[in-house]
C-alpha cells in the first residue's frame, strides 16, 4: 500500500467516525427534546387536567418532532457514512 492509499484510507476513517459522532450527536439531542417535551407536557396536564383528547394529541405531536428531528440528523448522517465508504477515489 503506498502512501497515497494509506492517505485515501485515513481519510474515509475520519469521515466514518466523523459521522458515527453525528448520529450520537443526533440521538441525544431527540432524547433530550423529547424529554424535555415530554417534562413540559407532564407539567401542563399536572396543572391543566386535560382530557383523552388532549393528551393524545400531544403526545402524538412529541413523537412526531422527535421523528422529524431524528430524520434530519440521523438519515442524514447515516446516508454520508454510507456513500462514503461507496465513494471511488481517483
Amino acid at each position: 500500500m503506498n502512501a497515497y492509499e494509506q492517505l485515501i484510507q485515513r481519510l474515509d476513517d475520519f469521515i466514518r467516525k466523523y459521522y458515527k459522532n453525528r448520529m450520537a450527536q443526533g440521538l441525544l439531542y431527540v432524547a433530550a427534546l423529547f424529554l424535555g417535551l415530554y417534562l413540559i407536557l407532564v407539567t401542563l396536564e399536572f396543572f391543566g387536567h386535560f382530557g383523552p383528547t388532549v393528551r393524545t394529541f400531544s403526545l402524538l405531536r412529541i413523537f412526531s418532532i422527535c421523528c422529524l428531528l431524528l430524520r434530519f440528523e440521523n438519515c442524514i448522517a447515516i446516508f454520508f457514512y454510507v456513500e462514503i465508504g461507496q465513494a471511488h477515489f481517483l
